[in-house]
């Protein structure tokens, strides 16, 4: 965390959104997941991933995201 007004002496500006501030429709949503996925197969797209918990384990999961300990992705899996 950091004072917003930091940043007011150099005018310097931080700004955020998400995915859905660039899609117009469920269609174009779908389109670009599958190009994320296809990224994914073909290797140029790597994901970090840190731990896998079984679906059972959810609270632990949660626990590892709130306490920080975690740098990539936390996965839930559902059967073996």
């Amino acid at each position: 965390p950091f004072p917003p007004n930091s940043l007011q002496a150099k005018s310097i500006t931080l700004t955020g959104a998400t995915l859905f501030n660039y899609i117009a429709t469920e269609e174009e949503l779908t389109n670009r997941s599958y190009d994320v996925l296809n990224a994914m197969r073909e290797g140029w797209l790597k994901l970090k991933i840190d731990y896998v918990y079984p679906l059972d384990q959810a609270a632990k999961a949660q626990e590892m995201l709130e306490s920080r300990k975690t740098t990539g992705k936390v996965i839930l899996k559902i059967g073996d």
